[in-house]
């Protein structure tokens, strides 16, 4: 598949396959993964201690509303009165890798979702901006709504 083509590849026992384009972020994800708010949910809802940034992977406008659909959601939390958004997300591997698909509650993008990792991916997996990303999507079609 070239790149600038992200059609989902298929569903497979509850699991979706979907490639993206690796592209870089705004360090955004770095400052909120830092925060120990943020770090409380990783820890306490899936045990993992992220590593402080994520992988952004563009895909198509249509798969991100597809995706988001599909994700369950974690709720915001306010903190000296300012607002910190929750976030979308849903399980899945890249390679070997278990990861979290995230798309926060805030975002300005429409086409680029987030992964997050224990690990730091582009050195684990030897990415660059550009390169395709084939990400396995897990419990695809259940229950979506989570909340904190």
């Amino acid at each position: 598949m070239e790149k600038g083509n992200y059609r989902r590849r298929g569903i497979l026992g509850g699991g979706m396959i979907l490639k993206g384009i690796i592209v870089s972020g705004n360090k955004e994800g770095r400052k909120y993964m830092s925060m120990k708010e943020y770090l409380k949910i990783f820890e306490e809802k899936f045990n993992m201690k992220p590593f402080p940034g994520t992988l952004n992977v563009k895909i198509s406008e249509e798969e991100f509303i597809m995706i988001k659909k599909l994700c369950k959601k974690i709720n915001g939390f306010y903190l000296n009165g300012k607002y910190f958004g929750g976030f979308y997300y849903v399980k899945g591997r890249i390679s070997s890798l278990n990861v979290l698909i995230i798309i926060p509650e805030l975002t300005k993008y429409k086409d680029v979702i987030e992964i997050v990792s224990d690990k730091y991916l582009r050195k684990e997996l030897n990415l660059k901006d550009g390169d395709e990303i084939i990400i396995h999507l897990n419990d695809v079609g259940k229950n979506n709504k989570t909340g904190n």
